[in-house]
């Protein structure tokens, strides 16, 4: 039985099998798949160091972020700087 790989196994597949050769390129910024899976790693520990989580809302900058479609599915991609504040709100406050 095969299953659809989710982005987060695509790009880990990738780095395994392709580590070496160019994933990004964008101006004079060239990154392998190698270079470009440790910043993402970098990213993820930088959003969690700031506790966002998945389902948590976020402000974010309004030309931030890349928009993606994968297998039907449209996520968000953004960069730490990207990230302006999270939204907490206070139990206090909604409740009044």
């Amino acid at each position: 039985m095969e299953a659809a790989l989710t982005p987060l196994e695509f790009a880990r597949r990738a780095r395994k099998l392709y580590g070496d050769r160019e994933a990004v390129v964008d101006g004079d910024l060239r990154l392998n798949y190698e270079q470009f899976m440790d910043r993402c790693d970098r990213w993820s520990s930088a959003l969690q160091g700031l506790d966002v989580k998945k389902g948590d809302e976020i402000i974010f900058s309004k030309y931030g972020g890349t928009e993606v479609k994968l297998s039907g599915d449209e996520y968000l991609i953004l960069r730490e700087s990207d990230i302006l504040a999270k939204v907490v709100t206070s139990k206090v406050a909604a409740k009044a």
